[in-house]
């Protein structure tokens, strides 16, 4: 009896393996492990099958935090319809829910009359009798997709801060602008809000964590639903992070922080230089603040979690004018002039689309940058510093090395959605950011893994050697247990002593 309780105890862990051949498919070794396991049981006596019964109370504590998956968060920006080029022009029917497990809907408004959260179109945002708004077009996505969440932000680069200083008046005009938020969320069919406040300041550093605290009291005041998600926009300068972002009593109340690790160089730099590399560069003539890998050590050293942190890419890469054509390395003098792509008419910004169309022309040259790990363009005076799925692959396993929670996509329409402009197939940065993770539209998994818990996969090397995964902790003890007892299982017909 007590035998089969330790053995029940084994299989409710779902426990499991599976072993990556040279040639990329797996192999199930679950069976053996069960059979194993099995013997060893039958044979304990109850001592031990208490203590491992107990050690397996123990686990089942710490579960829940070792199963969390590697997130990807896309950002869907509601204006992107009205863009004239069919190359740029992207709507809620051109999104593909498998490449993300959250979509932050930009933006909700906040009315400074009402003090309250607004739809910013609500006559197409809305539903209506005999009319499915925007947002239920946008939720009702996770009908087919089930493992997708939905949320909603307010704020944004252009909101400005007279909105969030209205809501943060009081406690009162705060108390109340929460409970509505958590009614406003529920009868849209959002599973969270995203707050996008550019930037709280010294002078609202306070008011920040007390809207954060708010909020998070008001859903965690929920009892009938699955708890609402609480989520930042995070800034990558440390000027703007020291001034208005208490981290400590951020981390107590979000779910994460979408750290905006992008933008590093704007119009008006003086060097042609990076939008988003992923580290900083030895140089003189550059801050050393002024990437990825510094921005997010900083938040971990002033108090965020990495399971609370989120990295952000872009699609948009920086483009300058050089001053001199014949002088094209990273650090070259630019002139101020802001040019705009022909499809999406950012300044001094190509979308991935619009890249795509510069490297099809016979004058440009590309070159990767393997100190900051990025790629740039030059075509005659034009210089591009950019993401390609080269460089997001290196980012995401860089990512996965440091064991940050995930990453986030700023945002869905600046990546080649149609397919037709970079020959890459559809959504080529979002698609090497899940292949990445292993999280590719048809995974190959195991069907006798337990989906809850995350593959960790160690890079292989070039020798073609097959590379054994563990999935789980609990696998790892059970295994320690098995090696201490290994040597009964060539005793079979005598009691095992322990």
């Amino acid at each position: 009896m007590a035998g089969l309780f330790v053995f029940l105890i084994f299989n409710s862990m779902g426990v499991g393996c599976w072993t990556r051949r040279a040639d990329g498919q797996r192999d199930e070794c679950v069976d053996d492990y069960a059979r194993d396991f099995a013997y060893v049981a039958i044979t304990m006596d109850i001592s031990t099958t208490i203590f491992l019964a107990f050690l397996f109370t123990v686990l089942s504590n710490v579960r829940e935090t070792e199963s969390k998956e590697f997130i990807r968060v896309c950002y869907f920006t509601s204006w992107s319809n009205s863009r004239q080029s069919a190359y740029a022009r992207y709507d809620i029917k051109d999104i593909d829910p498998a490449l993300c497990t959250h979509i932050i809907y930009a933006f909700a408004k906040l009315d400074t009359s009402s003090k309250l959260m607004v739809a910013a179109e609500p006559l197409v945002e809305d539903s209506r009798p005999g009319y499915g708004g925007r947002y239920k077009q946008f939720t009702d996505l996770k009908r087919k997709h089930s493992h997708l969440k939905t949320l909603l932000s307010i704020g944004g680069q252009y909101a400005g801060n007279d909105g969030f200083k209205a809501i943060t008046e009081n406690d009162v005009i705060l108390k109340r602008f929460a409970k509505k938020t958590v009614g406003f969320l529920r009868k849209r069919n959002f599973d969270g809000i995203d707050i996008d406040w550019e930037y709280p300041t010294k002078e609202t550093r306070r008011a920040f964590v007390n809207l954060l605290m708010a909020l998070r009291q008001a859903f965690d005041a929920e009892s009938t639903h699955h708890k609402l998600i609480l989520t930042i926009a995070g800034p990558a300068g440390k000027w703007t992070i020291d001034d208005g972002y208490d981290i400590p009593s951020i981390a107590r109340f979000v779910d994460f922080v979408n750290i905006m690790t992008y933008d590093y160089h704007v119009a008006g730099s003086e060097v042609a230089a990076f939008n988003s590399p992923l580290y900083s560069r030895k140089d003189i003539r550059f801050n050393p603040t002024l990437s990825t890998n510094w921005t997010t050590h900083y938040w971990m050293s002033r108090g965020l979690p990495l399971s609370k942190t989120v990295v952000g890419v872009t699609g948009v890469g920086r483009r300058f004018v050089l001053a001199n054509v014949n002088d094209t390395l990273v650090g070259s003098k630019v002139t101020r002039e802001s040019r705009k792509g022909m499809f999406y008419g950012i300044p001094s910004g190509l979308a991935y689309p619009e890249i795509c169309l510069m490297l099809a022309s016979i004058s440009t040259t590309k070159f990767f940058d393997y100190s900051q790990h990025v790629p740039y363009l030059v075509n005659d005076d034009d210089w591009v510093g950019y993401e390609d799925p080269q460089s997001l692959k290196g980012k995401v396993e860089w990512m996965l090395k440091l064991g940050v929670a995930g990453i986030m996509m700023w945002s869905l329409d600046q990546d080649d959605f149609t397919g037709q402009v970079c020959d890459q197939g559809k959504y080529p940065l979002l698609t090497a950011v899940a292949k990445a993770v292993g999280a590719d539209k048809n995974p190959d998994v195991t069907k006798n893994v337990n989906t809850e818990i995350t593959f960790i996969t160690k890079k292989e090397g070039g020798n073609g050697a097959t590379v054994t995964h563990c999935i789980s902790l609990h696998l790892l003890i059970v295994c320690s247990v098995l090696v201490v007892l290994s040597f009964q299982l060539v005793m079979p017909k005598k009691k095992m002593l322990l």
